[in-house]
């Protein structure tokens, strides 16, 4: 198993991915597309404690250091510290992780699913074949 660096923006994208393809399940595809969001849901859990831990360390408390809830429930933020929280979730999607490549024992139905490559070994993708544009600008 290959170990790679990645950065939590392109598994955002692979999620969205994933859940723009999976359908309901009744497929050999879609069936192995869920086995394989299973096992990055590691990365996933991951990626959301240290978003939750910015949230957090941003919210609002009051002079006893308890948390400023809006009516919802949600946490409240001060103008600065919703600033200082955006720019920590962006550095945040920057922030790489050691990804553990997984193996497919056979890409069998997932060859069409190029957004995969690089994330699962084993599988020959198909070619992306790219729009010709015949306009003129």
């Amino acid at each position: 198993m290959t170990t790679q660096k990645k950065k939590y923006k392109d598994l955002l994208v692979l999620i969205n991915m994933l859940n723009l393809n999976v359908t309901d399940g009744t497929t050999i595809a879609d069936k192995k597309l869920q086995i394989f969001a299973k096992k990055i849901q590691i990365y996933l859990d991951q990626y959301n404690e240290k978003l939750e831990d910015i949230r957090l360390n941003n919210a609002s408390v009051d002079k006893n250091e308890n948390l400023v809830l809006n009516e919802d429930g949600s946490y409240k933020y001060s103008k600065e510290s919703l600033k200082k929280m955006q720019q920590e979730i962006r550095e945040l999607l920057e922030d790489e992780f050691d990804y553990s490549e997984i193996v497919s024992v056979s890409g069998k139905a997932l060859e069409k699913f190029s957004f995969l490559n690089g994330w699962i070994s084993g599988i020959e993708f198909e070619p992306i074949e790219e729009e010709e544009n015949d306009e003129e600008l």
